[in-house]
């Protein structure tokens, strides 16, 4: 848990690359059962918090004995607060399970319950500039993830040879400008809330906007050998305003060439079995090992890999590695020094 005032929690939601969510403290309360749990409920003041103007949602998780529904859990939560609503106004909020003004969140461990409210809406991975995604896309929170992995700070040449719809390349330029990941979103969950300072916020983003770099005097470049994820990689690129600092070619695995003496090349190749029609993956997975050694020697090379095929076939040896989850898929992060 991280203390702080309103600004701490704009800036965090602004500014911070890898969590999905922040949210706000309210409180702990008793919750030994399902009427223990109603009647606390009805013990926080929800004046300055949740108006009956506001709609409302509410999602629980963890399960303790009593609680052990998450749906009933949400249910009792919601219904406390309403009873209070309407004790203290009369009226109370509606409920809107898909766009709320408030979304609550409840966390059930043991006999106690404590509440939060979200102040991201929608999860912060989703910067808001990739409405062209491919099959299977990198989640941005976890693309950033990799690249602090690699200690990547814009110093470096940085290469992606299969890029998709761009997302390393689109991070790594963020992260070498220092362009705040929340700048392209167009609404935060605090935006509704009853005491959102839009002064604070504005000049808060306005400072964002002034402390990136207009340039970079490194190279950043992806290919793929499909023209549609070139596209769609582009598309993205003028959608986050990074268009000017990366650079996009249609090229296949066997075309590649470094395009400095040294950097940093990060990919995320497939993980299935077959790629594209009658072209066998370890065949690719060879392909890729040949030209890394061929023409990226000086580089170093991160590679996430969700196939042990991958292991055996690439043909060099990795010097560290890092467990990563891709989504729901365990994967490796692998690290190769090219000479």
């Amino acid at each position: 848990m991280v203390l702080g005032d309103r600004e701490v929690l704009y800036r965090l939601n602004l500014r911070a690359r890898l969590p999905f969510r922040i949210l706000d403290f309210i409180g702990e309360i008793p919750a030994g059962d399902r009427h223990e749990l109603y009647t606390s409920v009805q013990t926080v003041d929800w004046e300055d918090r949740l108006p009956p103007d506001l709609t409302l949602a509410v999602r629980a998780t963890g399960k303790s004995l009593a609680l052990n529904h998450t749906h009933f859990t949400a249910l009792q939560v919601k219904n406390g607060i309403v009873a209070w609503q309407e004790g203290h106004w009369g009226r109370r909020s509606a409920v809107n399970t898909e766009d709320p003004d408030v979304q609550i969140e409840v966390y059930i461990e043991g006999e106690t319950a404590t509440l939060w409210r979200d102040s991201s809406g929608s999860s912060l991975h989703r910067r808001g500039y990739r409405p062209a995604v491919g099959v299977a896309p990198l989640k941005e929170s976890l693309a950033s993830a990799l690249l602090m992995l690699a200690q990547w700070e814009g110093q470096t040449a940085f290469c992606d040879p299969l890029c998709g719809s761009g997302t390393l390349l689109l991070e790594a330029a963020a992260i070498a400008i220092n362009q705040a990941p929340g700048l392209y979103r167009d609404r935060f969950g605090f935006f509704t809330w009853p005491d959102f300072d839009r002064e604070l916020w504005q000049r808060l983003r306005q400072a964002a906007l002034q402390q990136q770099k207009s340039r970079l005097d490194i190279p950043i470049v992806g290919s793929d050998g499909d023209e549609e994820a070139i596209a769609r990689a582009s598309h993205n690129a003028h959608q986050s305003g990074l268009a000017h600092l990366v650079r996009f070619s249609l090229r296949e695995i066997q075309d590649l060439v470094a395009p400095a003496p040294q950097g940093i090349l990060m990919c995320n190749p497939p993980y299935g079995l077959r790629l594209g029609g009658d072209r066998d993956l370890g065949e690719f997975y060879r392909e890729l090992g040949k030209v890394l050694k061929q023409q990226f020697g000086g580089w170093t090379a991160y590679i996430l890999s969700g196939n042990k095929i991958m292991g055996t076939t690439l043909g060099l040896k990795s010097c560290q590695r890092w467990p990563v989850w891709n989504g729901t898929l365990p994967c490796q992060l692998l690290k190769y020094e090219l000479f």
